[in-house]
């Protein structure tokens, strides 16, 4: 399970601190616009195939898709437009004190969905602008597309997926640090995965790809943030065993590598990590869900001035 950390940053400055972190993920269902960076779907959309895998029995999903409209039929097609508007104060705009502005948030997002009983489809596009009067060099404008879908084979599944984001880090998202005027930023996210069934026991591999590329923030003094550009690499695999439907034990391999090449002192940086976790995902009734994996991280520095670092994590 991945943890919102392109918009709000926490990927980005977690590369750089030269070490794995370990965390506890909770997955909180609130319906409310600053709490956005806390939810993955609204990086990788539930709705999109590929991107909602071992999602689905999620209680945030739930809530989210049963805050759904029922969307317009178009023959073997589901199109979902929609749009929000949203106008407020924001007292700490730049992350210092005195700057406080009134903010005015557009928001529209449509998306499509097969309707085919067998395989599946879907893609999305989104705008979110954010203006702020008296602050106008903080208004910023982020937008998305995403394209998935699942092919059944049977009694497995092979699901592919591909988004493209044009985002902006701001002073006041979580886990960003010494950012006071928006820095823009683009991210190129692909994944592949398939399951293979056999029986209660399925083996999953995954593979995803992303590309962060950052700009420079504006200001009296630009500053570039190229410098913390990035690609990674991830390879997983996990195995389930289901007790009973929706009940199972896990485990997971993974093994990462990233790249900072944008110029050369940044390959410092550059790092490849290997991790594996054990767990279980079960559910009691119809709301409760309960997912724990413990286990161990470990990331090496390909510039050799860094100790490697070993952590638990779960």
């Amino acid at each position: 399970m991945k943890v919102g950390r392109l918009q709000d940053g926490v990927r980005v400055w977690r590369c750089l601190s030269r070490g794995p972190v370990g965390m506890v993920v909770l997955g909180i269902g609130l319906h409310a616009h600053h709490a956005h960076a806390q939810l993955i779907q609204q990086l990788f959309p539930s709705d999109i195939p590929g991107y909602s895998t071992d999602m689905t029995g999620s209680v945030v999903t739930r809530q989210m898709m049963g805050q759904q409209t029922d969307g317009i039929g178009l023959g073997s097609w589901l199109l979902r437009p929609s749009a929000s508007e949203n106008v407020g104060y924001n007292s700490n705009t730049l992350g210092i004190p005195g700057s406080g502005s009134p903010v005015v948030q557009t928001s529209a997002n449509v998306s499509v969905n097969s309707r085919w009983r067998r395989h599946a489809l879907g893609a999305s596009v989104g705008m979110d602008d954010h203006r702020y009067p008296t602050q106008s060099i903080a208004s910023y404008t982020n937008w998305h597309g995403n394209i998935g879908g699942t092919l059944n084979l049977g009694h497995d599944t092979l699901s592919m997926a591909y988004s493209h984001y044009q985002y902006h880090l701001s002073a006041t998202n979580l886990g960003v640090y010494g950012v006071v005027y928006p820095v823009p930023y683009q991210v190129n996210d692909g994944r592949l995965t398939y399951t293979k069934m056999f029986g209660r026991f399925s083996l999953i591999p995954a593979f995803d790809y992303q590309d962060f590329s950052f700009g420079t923030a504006p200001g009296p003094i630009s500053i570039d943030y190229g410098t913390i550009s990035h690609k990674t690499e991830t390879g997983s695999l996990t195995s389930r065993y289901e007790f009973s439907r929706g009940n199972a034990a896990v485990v997971v391999f993974r093994g990462s590598a990233a790249q900072y090449n944008s110029v050369p002192e940044a390959s410092v940086n550059n790092y490849a990590d290997g991790a594996g976790f054990g767990g279980v995902d079960f559910r009691s009734g119809q709301v409760w869900q309960y997912r724990l994996l413990v286990g161990g991280e470990t990331r090496s520095f390909s510039s050799g001035r860094s100790p490697s670092v070993t952590t638990p994590t779960f």
